[in-house]
């Protein structure tokens, strides 16, 4: 129609948004008014995601506003600790990184042998964006 989002957007690229529209478009967090970051994590049999994704929520400044998605490609057996999962189980260690934020991780499961690149990967991650204000991928 003609105030389709095309329209919304800027008029096909003719005109930047405005700062109210922006507003519009991402969520922002409920406690602190910060717009929220979405942050995907395609990661194949990676021995450091883990610990990346702990290290994301350790030095930001407002982890609230944080989202994490990841797309965890792993083997039978696999000798790599899964990504975004807590060394021990939340009920015998809640104090964990992964534990206090675990409702801000969203977690999918891969087998490797199903793995056909990183950018399958990383569309899986893009499918589980929520609308945040601001979206990066590592």
């Amino acid at each position: 129609g003609e105030k389709g989002v095309r329209h919304f957007l800027g008029e096909n690229g003719k005109r930047l948004i405005t700062v109210e529209e922006a507003k519009a478009i991402g969520s922002f967090d409920p406690v602190s008014g910060l717009e929220t970051i979405y942050i995907s994590v395609a990661s194949y049999r990676d021995p450091e995601c883990q610990l990346t994704v702990e290290d994301m929520f350790l030095r930001a400044e407002h982890p609230e506003r944080m989202r994490v998605a990841v797309i965890d490609q792993r083997a039978d057996n696999d000798s790599v600790p899964p990504c975004a999962v807590p060394e021990k189980p939340c009920s015998e260690d809640p104090s964990q990184v992964l534990c206090r934020f675990q409702h801000l991780i969203d977690r999918f499961e891969v087998p490797a042998f199903l793995s056909v690149g990183p950018v399958f990967a990383r569309h899986l991650a893009n499918r589980m964006y929520r609308g945040e204000y601001f979206a990066m991928q590592i």
